[in-house]
């Protein structure tokens, strides 16, 4: 998580929402911001609660279809085409992949911001409303933003693209509190 004490607030870095262009423009804006590491620089909040308590917390979600495909590309992006697995056997197999320690993609984003079914973040931004959303929660903190940068993102078509109806479904199961909390559809 990114912690800025000069403008009182800590951004929950939930992975594939973002939050690498956060990081860079608050760098650009001359922020004075360190980083808080729990799990390979984002955090539950039930690892951490209490910290959360000192700060004006802000997080982005992700329409789980789409932040899981973006994660694949970005797993597989520089792996070898004979090394690399289908996007069809990372879904079907998802849990079969975490459990391998692959790599450390937590599909759930809200376990992030819930603590025992109560809402620990003051702010959530939407990735489909990225600019809009992060304007909106600095200018609460009294910054101002022209630019965001755009890094570390991934390029592919609609994420309905890529899926099987069995292949949805399967994300739909294992993401479904981010579904009914955030109301995504696919």
């Amino acid at each position: 998580m990114l912690v800025c004490d000069s403008h009182n607030f800590m951004f929950i870095h939930i992975q594939r929402t973002g939050g690498t262009s956060i990081r860079e423009m608050c760098h650009k804006l001359s922020l004075k911001t360190y980083e808080k590491e729990f799990f390979h620089g984002h955090v539950n909040l039930l690892e951490d609660f209490d910290i959360l308590n000192k700060y004006k917390t802000f997080a982005f979600v992700r329409n789980p279809w789409d932040r899981v495909l973006s994660w694949y590309k970005l797993l597989t992006k520089d792996v070898a085409k004979d090394k690399k697995f289908s996007f069809e056997d990372y879904i079907l197999n998802f849990e079969e992949f975490n459990n391998a320690k692959i790599h450390s993609f937590r599909p759930c984003q809200y376990d992030y911001i819930y603590k025992d079914k109560k809402k620990c973040i003051d702010y959530i931004g939407k990735f489909e409303n990225y600019e809009k959303d992060l304007k909106d929660i600095f200018s609460k903190f009294g910054i101002s933003i022209d630019s965001i940068p755009n890094i570390n993102g991934t390029d592919h078509k609609k994420y309905q693209e890529y899926y099987t109806p069995k292949m949805a479904k399967h994300i739909e199961e294992i993401c479904h509190k981010d579904i009914e909390e955030f109301g995504y559809k696919f």
